[in-house]
This record gives structure tokens, C-alpha cells and sequence, in this order.
């Protein structure tokens, strides 16, 4: 196993980049990455599968602040503009104009296919990906597959069948 520094450097951009394809704006992507980073530490010499743990926890971080926000407030125009009190990474997710028409296209995914596809890119096999989600590894390959070609029709590509 690597060590956890090692490990941070390595995954720390893909782990914010798969959560801003996620939904997530540069801050929630920062703090769900940096909370899921942090039980890591704490954990570190029991984890069996690093990566796909990360993925998990900085996953639930991000769902679980955003479901702790809508119960707990009920945001104004005001507090919604007003970003004062977050502070960033430092350490932005930086995208070109082709990558960030990519992102805004997996981000008009539905769910399944948004998920699949971004811990596709991620890297994840789609048997790994089934693990994650407690689905049918097939279930994964067809949304991985419609999500390709809802990509392909978002972005004006034309994709080839493979038969």
C-alpha cells in the first residue's frame, strides 16, 4: 500500500473533478474531497480498497451536506450569491473549453448514467463501479453505454456500434 501522502497528490484532482461531474460546484467538491480525505487519515491502516472507499465517503460527504443544507435552510438570492464564508482548495479544478462542454454534458446525464460515467473516468472497472453503486455489473455497462451515446448526441459526435 501506499502511503497516504502519496495517495492524497495521486488522487486528490480526480476526486474533485469526478465530483464536480457529479453536480458539485468547486466548494462542495473541495470539502467533500477534503472531510472523505480526513476519515481516510484516520483510517488509513485499516482500508482494504483506498480509491474506491475515497470515492464512497467523499461521495456520501457530498450528498449528505447537500441534504443537511435543504433541511436546515432555506437559501435566499442573498445567501446564495454570497460566497464570503466558503473558503476554496486554493487548488481549483481547471478546465479547457472542450473539457468544460464535456463536464456540462455529463452533468446533463440522468443519475445512473452521470455516476456511471464519471467513475468510468475515474478509472473504475465497471465491476468496481457495480460494488460502488450495490448494482448488476450489467446494469453498469448499459448505462455506461446509453450514457456514451447521450454523450455522443449532447456533443454532435456520431458513435460507432461495436457489434
Amino acid at each position: 500500500m501506499t502511503n497516504f501522502v502519496e495517495f492524497f497528490i495521486a488522487e486528490q484532482p480526480g476526486l474533485v473533478r469526478y465530483l464536480l461531474s457529479q453536480g458539485a460546484d468547486q466548494y462542495e467538491a473541495d470539502d467533500a474531497a477534503q472531510a472523505a480525505f480526513e476519515e481516510a487519515l484516520k483510517a488509513w491502516v485499516s482500508i482494504q480498497h483506498p480509491k474506491a472507499w475515497l470515492y464512497k465517503v467523499a461521495w456520501r460527504n457530498f450528498l449528505g451536506a447537500n441534504v443537511r443544507v435543504r433541511e436546515h435552510e432555506t437559501p435566499t438570492e442573498e445567501t446564495l450569491l454570497d460566497t464570503s464564508h466558503r473558503l476554496a482548495s486554493g487548488n481549483p479544478a481547471e478546465f479547457t473549453d472542450d473539457e468544460q462542454m464535456i463536464l456540462d454534458a455529463i452533468k446533463a446525464l440522468p443519475p445512473m448514467q452521470r455516476q456511471v460515467m464519471g467513475m468510468t473516468i475515474a478509472e473504475f472497472s465497471p465491476a468496481e463501479i457495480a460494488d460502488f453503486l450495490e448494482c448488476d455489473s450489467a446494469a453498469v455497462r448499459q448505462n455506461l453505454r446509453r450514457a456514451r451515446d447521450n454523450l455522443a448526441r449532447q456533443l454532435g459526435l456520431t458513435r460507432r456500434r461495436v457489434q
